[in-house]
Protein backbone atom coordinates (compact mmCIF):
# COMPACT_ATOMS: atom_id res chain seq x y z
CA UNK A 1 0.00 0.00 0.00
CA UNK A 2 2.79 2.36 0.83
CA UNK A 3 4.39 1.76 -2.55
CA UNK A 4 1.03 2.28 -4.29
CA UNK A 5 0.46 5.58 -2.48
CA UNK A 6 3.94 6.78 -3.42
CA UNK A 7 3.33 5.93 -7.10
CA UNK A 8 0.00 7.78 -7.06
CA UNK A 9 1.59 10.87 -5.53
CA UNK A 10 4.38 10.76 -8.09
CA UNK A 11 1.91 10.59 -10.96
CA UNK A 12 -0.15 13.49 -9.58
CA UNK A 13 2.96 15.61 -9.20
CA UNK A 14 3.99 14.79 -12.79
CA UNK A 15 0.58 15.77 -14.15
CA UNK A 16 0.68 19.08 -12.26
CA UNK A 17 4.15 19.79 -13.68
CA UNK A 18 2.91 19.13 -17.22
CA UNK A 19 -0.08 21.42 -16.72
CA UNK A 20 2.18 24.19 -15.45
CA UNK A 21 4.45 23.79 -18.49
CA UNK A 22 1.50 23.95 -20.90
CA UNK A 23 0.11 27.00 -19.12
CA UNK A 24 3.46 28.79 -19.20
CA UNK A 25 3.82 28.09 -22.93
CA UNK A 26 0.28 29.35 -23.57
CA UNK A 27 0.96 32.55 -21.62
CA UNK A 28 4.18 33.06 -23.53
CA UNK A 29 2.42 32.59 -26.88
CA UNK A 30 -0.29 35.06 -25.88
CA UNK A 31 2.30 37.65 -24.85
CA UNK A 32 4.19 37.25 -28.11
CA UNK A 33 0.95 37.56 -30.09
CA UNK A 34 -0.10 40.71 -28.27
CA UNK A 35 3.37 42.26 -28.57
CA UNK A 36 4.77 41.13 -31.94
CA UNK A 37 8.39 41.95 -32.67
CA UNK A 38 9.11 44.24 -35.59
CA UNK A 39 11.06 42.35 -38.19
CA UNK A 40 13.73 44.17 -40.11
CA UNK A 41 13.39 43.25 -43.80
CA UNK A 42 16.42 41.52 -45.25
CA UNK A 43 18.27 42.78 -48.31
CA UNK A 44 17.05 39.79 -50.31
CA UNK A 45 13.39 40.47 -49.46
CA UNK A 46 13.83 44.15 -50.33
CA UNK A 47 15.39 43.35 -53.70
CA UNK A 48 12.56 40.92 -54.48
CA UNK A 49 10.05 43.66 -53.66
CA UNK A 50 11.90 46.10 -55.94
CA UNK A 51 11.82 43.54 -58.75
CA UNK A 52 8.06 43.00 -58.32
CA UNK A 53 7.35 46.74 -58.41
CA UNK A 54 9.52 47.24 -61.51
CA UNK A 55 7.58 44.44 -63.20
CA UNK A 56 4.29 46.19 -62.36
CA UNK A 57 5.60 49.36 -64.00
CA UNK A 58 6.75 47.39 -67.05
CA UNK A 59 3.25 45.97 -67.47
CA UNK A 60 2.02 49.51 -68.18
CA UNK A 61 4.97 50.87 -70.15
CA UNK A 62 5.18 47.87 -72.50
CA UNK A 63 1.95 48.93 -74.23
CA UNK A 64 3.42 52.26 -75.35
CA UNK A 65 4.33 51.72 -79.00
CA UNK A 66 4.28 55.27 -80.36
CA UNK A 67 7.60 56.71 -79.20
CA UNK A 68 8.72 58.49 -82.37
CA UNK A 69 5.89 60.96 -82.96
CA UNK A 70 6.33 64.51 -81.59
CA UNK A 71 4.44 65.75 -78.54
CA UNK A 72 0.78 66.50 -79.14
CA UNK A 73 -0.84 69.81 -78.23
CA UNK A 74 -2.41 68.19 -75.16
CA UNK A 75 0.91 66.68 -74.01
CA UNK A 76 2.65 70.06 -74.17
CA UNK A 77 -0.10 71.65 -72.08
CA UNK A 78 -0.05 68.71 -69.66
CA UNK A 79 3.71 69.09 -69.11
CA UNK A 80 3.28 72.80 -68.37
CA UNK A 81 0.64 71.92 -65.77
CA UNK A 82 2.30 68.92 -64.11
CA UNK A 83 6.05 68.85 -64.69
CA UNK A 84 7.72 71.77 -66.49
CA UNK A 85 11.24 70.29 -66.22
CA UNK A 86 10.21 66.75 -67.17
CA UNK A 87 12.86 66.33 -69.89
CA UNK A 88 15.62 67.88 -67.76
CA UNK A 89 15.54 65.77 -64.58
CA UNK A 90 16.13 62.09 -63.85
CA UNK A 91 12.91 61.24 -62.06
CA UNK A 92 13.47 63.67 -59.18
CA UNK A 93 13.11 67.44 -59.47
CA UNK A 94 15.00 69.20 -56.62
CA UNK A 95 13.45 72.58 -57.47
CA UNK A 96 9.91 71.21 -57.21
CA UNK A 97 10.86 69.36 -54.02
CA UNK A 98 12.15 72.56 -52.38
CA UNK A 99 9.02 74.43 -53.43
CA UNK A 100 6.80 71.70 -52.00
CA UNK A 101 8.80 71.70 -48.75
CA UNK A 102 8.42 75.48 -48.38
CA UNK A 103 4.69 75.18 -49.08
CA UNK A 104 4.45 72.48 -46.42
CA UNK A 105 6.26 74.64 -43.87
CA UNK A 106 4.06 77.60 -44.77
CA UNK A 107 0.88 75.44 -44.61
CA UNK A 108 0.15 76.06 -48.27
CA UNK A 109 -1.54 73.48 -50.50
CA UNK A 110 -0.21 74.90 -53.78
CA UNK A 111 2.07 72.70 -55.81
CA UNK A 112 3.53 69.29 -55.06
CA UNK A 113 7.01 67.84 -55.41
CA UNK A 114 6.11 64.71 -57.39
CA UNK A 115 7.35 64.37 -60.95
CA UNK A 116 5.51 62.51 -63.71
CA UNK A 117 7.97 59.64 -63.23
CA UNK A 118 7.06 59.40 -59.54
CA UNK A 119 3.35 59.61 -60.33
CA UNK A 120 3.72 56.71 -62.76
CA UNK A 121 5.44 54.65 -60.05
CA UNK A 122 2.68 55.49 -57.55
CA UNK A 123 -0.09 54.63 -60.02
CA UNK A 124 1.43 51.27 -61.01
CA UNK A 125 2.51 50.09 -57.56
CA UNK A 126 -0.48 51.44 -55.63
CA UNK A 127 1.57 52.78 -52.71
CA UNK A 128 -0.33 55.70 -51.13
CA UNK A 129 1.08 56.00 -47.60
CA UNK A 130 2.04 59.53 -46.59
CA UNK A 131 5.43 58.60 -45.15
CA UNK A 132 9.02 59.59 -45.83
CA UNK A 133 9.92 55.94 -46.34
CA UNK A 134 7.32 55.51 -49.09
CA UNK A 135 8.33 58.76 -50.78
CA UNK A 136 12.01 57.80 -50.74
CA UNK A 137 11.25 54.38 -52.22
CA UNK A 138 9.05 56.00 -54.88
CA UNK A 139 11.88 58.38 -55.81
CA UNK A 140 14.32 55.45 -56.01
CA UNK A 141 12.06 53.55 -58.44
CA UNK A 142 11.49 56.72 -60.50
CA UNK A 143 15.28 57.04 -60.81
CA UNK A 144 15.70 53.39 -61.84
CA UNK A 145 13.18 53.48 -64.68
CA UNK A 146 15.20 56.24 -66.40
CA UNK A 147 17.70 53.55 -67.44
CA UNK A 148 15.01 51.29 -68.92
CA UNK A 149 12.54 53.59 -70.69
CA UNK A 150 12.64 56.83 -72.61
CA UNK A 151 10.96 60.00 -71.35
CA UNK A 152 8.29 59.72 -74.04
CA UNK A 153 7.48 56.18 -72.92
CA UNK A 154 7.16 57.29 -69.29
CA UNK A 155 4.97 60.27 -70.22
CA UNK A 156 2.59 58.29 -72.43
CA UNK A 157 2.46 55.35 -70.06
CA UNK A 158 1.33 57.63 -67.24
CA UNK A 159 -1.26 59.52 -69.31
CA UNK A 160 -2.56 56.14 -70.48
CA UNK A 161 -3.09 54.63 -67.02
CA UNK A 162 -3.80 57.62 -64.77
CA UNK A 163 -7.04 57.78 -62.81
CA UNK A 164 -9.21 60.46 -64.43
CA UNK A 165 -12.48 59.81 -62.63
CA UNK A 166 -15.16 57.21 -62.00
CA UNK A 167 -14.86 54.50 -64.69
CA UNK A 168 -12.26 56.64 -66.49
CA UNK A 169 -8.70 55.38 -66.85
CA UNK A 170 -6.32 57.25 -69.08
CA UNK A 171 -6.65 60.42 -71.11
CA UNK A 172 -8.24 58.77 -74.13
CA UNK A 173 -11.22 57.45 -72.18
CA UNK A 174 -11.65 60.81 -70.46
CA UNK A 175 -11.31 62.72 -73.74
CA UNK A 176 -13.97 60.65 -75.50
CA UNK A 177 -16.23 60.87 -72.44
CA UNK A 178 -16.02 64.68 -72.15
CA UNK A 179 -15.47 65.84 -75.75
CA UNK A 180 -16.23 62.85 -77.97
CA UNK A 181 -12.82 62.85 -79.67
CA UNK A 182 -9.21 61.83 -79.19
CA UNK A 183 -6.83 63.85 -77.04
CA UNK A 184 -4.71 64.59 -80.13
CA UNK A 185 -7.62 66.59 -81.60
CA UNK A 186 -8.33 68.84 -78.59
CA UNK A 187 -7.98 72.59 -78.74
CA UNK A 188 -6.22 74.62 -76.03
CA UNK A 189 -9.28 75.11 -73.82
CA UNK A 190 -10.27 71.44 -73.97
CA UNK A 191 -6.70 70.28 -73.34
CA UNK A 192 -6.53 72.50 -70.24
CA UNK A 193 -9.78 71.02 -68.91
CA UNK A 194 -8.48 67.49 -69.53
CA UNK A 195 -5.20 68.32 -67.73
CA UNK A 196 -7.20 69.60 -64.75
CA UNK A 197 -8.70 66.11 -64.32
CA UNK A 198 -5.34 64.85 -63.08
CA UNK A 199 -5.81 67.00 -59.97
CA UNK A 200 -9.62 66.82 -59.72
CA UNK A 201 -10.83 63.49 -61.17
CA UNK A 202 -14.40 63.36 -62.45
CA UNK A 203 -16.79 62.03 -59.76
CA UNK A 204 -19.66 59.67 -60.48
CA UNK A 205 -22.17 62.50 -60.18
CA UNK A 206 -20.40 65.76 -61.12
CA UNK A 207 -21.58 68.61 -58.89
CA UNK A 208 -21.33 72.37 -59.33
CA UNK A 209 -18.47 72.54 -56.80
CA UNK A 210 -16.37 70.11 -58.87
CA UNK A 211 -17.09 72.03 -62.08
CA UNK A 212 -15.90 75.28 -60.46
CA UNK A 213 -12.66 73.60 -59.37
CA UNK A 214 -12.08 72.23 -62.88
CA UNK A 215 -12.70 75.59 -64.54
CA UNK A 216 -10.44 77.40 -62.07
CA UNK A 217 -7.63 74.90 -62.60
CA UNK A 218 -8.11 74.95 -66.39
CA UNK A 219 -7.95 78.77 -66.48
CA UNK A 220 -4.72 78.70 -64.46
CA UNK A 221 -3.15 76.12 -66.81
CA UNK A 222 -4.20 78.14 -69.86
CA UNK A 223 -2.64 81.33 -68.45
CA UNK A 224 0.66 79.59 -67.66
CA UNK A 225 0.74 77.89 -71.07
CA UNK A 226 0.14 81.14 -72.98
CA UNK A 227 2.87 82.92 -71.01
CA UNK A 228 5.38 80.16 -71.69
CA UNK A 229 4.52 80.13 -75.39
CA UNK A 230 5.11 83.89 -75.57
CA UNK A 231 8.51 83.53 -73.90
CA UNK A 232 9.44 80.69 -76.22
CA UNK A 233 8.55 82.74 -79.31
CA UNK A 234 10.52 85.72 -78.04
CA UNK A 235 13.60 83.56 -77.51
CA UNK A 236 13.36 82.26 -81.09
CA UNK A 237 13.52 85.78 -82.54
Amino acid sequence: MVVYDLLRLYRQKGNQTKRLRVKSRTDKDMRSASNPKRRVPSLRAWLINVHKDLFKIHEEVQWVYDTDSPLSHFERIFLVAEDKRFFRHSGFDPIAFCRAFLNFVGHSARGGGSTIDMQLVRTCTGYRERTIRRKSYETFLAFLIQYRYSKIQILRAYTGCAYMGTYLRGVEEASFKLFGKSSDSLNTKQACVLSALFVYPRPKNPALKWQKKILKRACYIRRVYILREKKRRQLKR
